[in-house]
C-alpha cells in the first residue's frame, strides 16, 4: 500500500505529489481465490492500520481507496478474481477498524498496458520531465519505463515521430532499413503485419520518418502518444518455470522409457553450479553456463508457448512493437537482478570493473560480458555461505535465480527489445530523488488529473489556464475599446481538448480495451 498526498506549492500555486508511507502484506490476493471475506480482510488491515495512524481522523472517511492488482491476478480466470475482489469488498466494509471510502468499483485488476503506462508518468515525474499536472517540464525529454515482476514485464515509450505531412526524408532515415535511425536503436527487419501467413512489413516506420524534437513532444502526456505493451507470462518467475518444463518435455522425449534415478537429473545451464532444483519430478542441477543459458532464453522469448529457432530480431511474445527510441529508466527486477549482477560477478575481474564503473549506465555489452563472471560461481561452499548478506536487494530464497534473471533480462533487452549492444539509454534505478519508481505514483498522478480535469468542468489544467489567459485578455480589450468609446464584441473558443491531453486516460483505457477485442 502506498500513501499519497497532493499538496499546493504556496509559491507558484502548483501541485506536488508527495509520498507519506509505505506497508506490504506479504502474501499475494491471488492466493485467496474462495476464502471468506473476513480472511481477506485480516490479511489486508495491517496496511490500513499503517495508513490510519499517518493521515489525520478528519480526512479519513473521504480518502479514497484504490486497489488495483497486477499480474498473479491475471493469470486468474474472470469468475475468480470477482471472487476475490467480493470477498474483499465485503470483508474491508465489515470490519471495525477500516476507516476509508472504499468503492466496489474501485476494486480491480488492473491492465498490463496501464500499468506500464503508470510506470512511466512514476519515471516522468520524478525525474522532473513532467509535474504533477501531467504537463511537460520545458525543455526536457520523455522517457520511457521498463518494468518486470515474477509473472510479467512492461515497456513504455514514446515511438519515433512519423510526420505523413514531410515531403522528404531526413537524413537520419535509412533507406535500406525499415526504422528510423537514432543512437539507440538497432535496424528491425521482421515485424509481423498481422497476417497469418506471417509477412513482414518491410516499410514499417520506413515512410516519412525522423527522431523526435522536442519541439514536437506533446504538451500534456496523454496515453496514446506512448507504446506500451505488458507481456503476461514473461515476468521472471513465469519465465524460469516455462524454461524448465521446456526441458523437461524435451528430456522426456529422449529418455522417456528409461527409468533409473539418472534420467530424472537434468543439466540446467541458467543456474550457479551445483544447485539443486525440484521441479515436477526431476532435479535440475546448475551447470552455470552463461552462453548455453543465453542459448536457451533466446528461443523462449519470441512466443509465449512455443520455442522458435531463427525468427527475426526483436519480436517479444508474438507482438510486433516499434524501435525503441529515446532514454529509459528501469525499475523492479531489472534494477534488483542486475545489480546482484554487478555486485557478484567480480570473478571476472574486467568485466566486474567495468561494469561498476559504467553503473547505472552500463551498456548491454558491458552486461552481457559479466553474465558469466555471476553464473560460473559454485552454490555450495560459495554463494550459499552468504545468501543473507549476498546482496541488499535479494533475498536468500531469490539469490539462487539470479542467474537465469539476469541472463534472461540482458538477453530480453538486447535481443528481445532491441536495445544496441553499445546503447546506454537505460538508467537502472530503485530510488529517485529519494522516493521509489513505483506504477503507483504515476497512478495517483493520472487520478488526481482525471479529478481536476472533472472539477475544471472538462477541462484540464492547460486549458484551464488558456481560458483565463484569454479572459484577462479580452478585459484588457474590453477596457482599450471602452477607453476608446467603440462598442465591444468578445467571443473566445474553448482549446481542442485534443491538443492538450483532456481525459486522457479514459482514452487510453478505450484504447487498450479496443485493442484487447480486435
Amino acid at each position: 500500500m502506498h500513501i499519497f498526498e497532493f499538496v499546493v506549492n504556496d509559491e507558484g500555486g502548483t501541485e506536488e505529489c508527495v509520498r507519506r508511507g509505505t506497508a506490504r502484506a506479504d502474501q499475494p490476493i491471488s492466493a485467496f481465490v474462495d476464502a471468506a471475506p473476513e480472511v481477506v480482510a485480516d490479511h489486508l488491515m495491517s496496511t490500513f492500520r499503517y495508513a490510519a495512524e499517518r493521515i489525520p481522523q478528519k480526512f479519513r472517511s473521504h480518502t479514497r481507496v484504490l486497489y488495483q492488482a497486477t499480474a498473479g491476478m491475471r493469470l486468474l480466470t474472470p469468475e475468480q478474481q470477482a471472487g476475490v475482489y467480493d470477498a474483499m469488498y465485503r470483508g474491508l466494509r465489515q470490519h471495525d477498524d477500516f476507516v476509508f471510502a472504499l468503492h466496489r468499483d474501485d476494486i480491480a485488476t488492473l491492465s498490463g498496458d496501464l500499468e506500464g503506462y503508470y510506470g512511466a508518468l512514476a519515471a516522468n515525474y520524478l525525474h522532473g520531465t513532467i509535474n504533477a499536472e501531467l504537463e511537460l517540464v520545458p525543455d526536457s525529454g520523455i522517457i520511457g519505463a521498463l518494468d518486470m515482476g515474477g509473472s510479467s514485464t512492461q515497456i513504455v515509450f514514446l515511438p519515433q515521430h512519423r510526420d505523413d505531412n514531410r515531403d522528404h526524408h531526413d537524413d537520419d532515415c535509412d533507406d535500406e532499413g525499415t526504422v528510423c535511425w537514432s543512437e539507440s536503436t538497432t535496424p528491425i527487419n521482421d515485424f509481423y503485419n498481422g497476417n497469418d501467413d506471417g509477412i513482414k512489413d518491410t516499410q514499417l516506420f520506413k515512410d516519412d520518418c525522423h527522431v523526435a524534437r522536442p519541439e514536437e513532444y506533446p504538451r500534456a502526456v496523454q496515453g496514446e502518444d506512448f507504446f506500451a505493451v505488458s507481456y503476461l507470462s514473461y515476468g521472471a518467475d513465469q519465465f524460469r518455470e516455462r524454461l524448465w518444463s521446456t526441458w523437461i518435455t524435451e528430456w522426456q522425449a529422449l529418455y522417456g522409457g528409461d527409468d533409473t534415478c539418472d534420467a530424472h537429473v537434468i543439466p540446467n545451464p541458467c543456474a550457479f553450479r551445483g544447485y539443486r532444483a525440484e521441479w515436477q519430478g526431476y532435479t535440475l542441477v546448475g551447470t552455470g553456463n552463461a552462453d548455453e543459458c543465453v542459448k536457451e532464453v533466446q528461443r523462449h522469448i519470441p512466443h509465449p508457448q512455443e520455442t522458435l529457432e531463427g525468427l527475426g530480431e526483436n519480436v517479444v511474445g508474438g507482438i510486433e512493437h516499434p524501435p525503441v527510441h529515446g532514454k529509459f529508466v528501469a525499475m523492479s527486477l531489472y534494477f534488483f537482478t542486475l545489480d546482484t549482477l554487478r555486485t557478484l560477478s567480480h570473478p571476472d575481474p574486467e568485466a566486474y570493473e567495468a561494469l561498476n564503473l559504467s553503473w547505472p549506465n552500463p551498456s548491454i555489452e558491458e552486461l552481457y560480458n559479466a553474465l558469466d563472471g555471476l553464473c560460473s560461481r559454485q552454490w555450495q561452499g560459495d554463494l550459499e555461505e552468504i545468501k543473507h548478506e549476498a546482496h541488499p536487494f535479494t533475498k536468500a530464497d531469490n539469490l539462487p535465480h539470479r542467474c537465469m534473471e539476469a541472463v534472461y533480462i540482458v538477453t530480453l533487452l538486447r535481443d528481445g527489445f532491441g536495445f544496441a549492444p553499445e546503447s546506454r539509454d537505460i538508467t537502472f534505478t530503485f530510488l529517485v530523488d529519494g522516493s521509489e519508481v513505483e506504477w503507483t505514483l504515476g497512478m495517483a498522478l493520472a487520478m488526481r488529473a482525471e479529478e481536476r480535469f472533472d472539477q475544471n468542468h472538462g477541462m484540464t489544467m492547460l486549458e484551464e489556464r488558456a481560458q483565463q489567459q484569454q479572459n484577462n485578455n479580452n478585459k484588457d480589450n474590453d477596457r482599450q475599446l471602452q477607453d476608446k468609446s467603440s462598442p465591444t464584441n468578445n467571443t473566445y473558443n474553448r482549446p481542442s481538448s485534443s491538443s492538450t491531453g483532456a481525459s486522457f486516460v479514459e482514452d487510453f483505457r478505450q484504447q487498450v480495451i479496443a485493442n484487447s477485442v480486435s
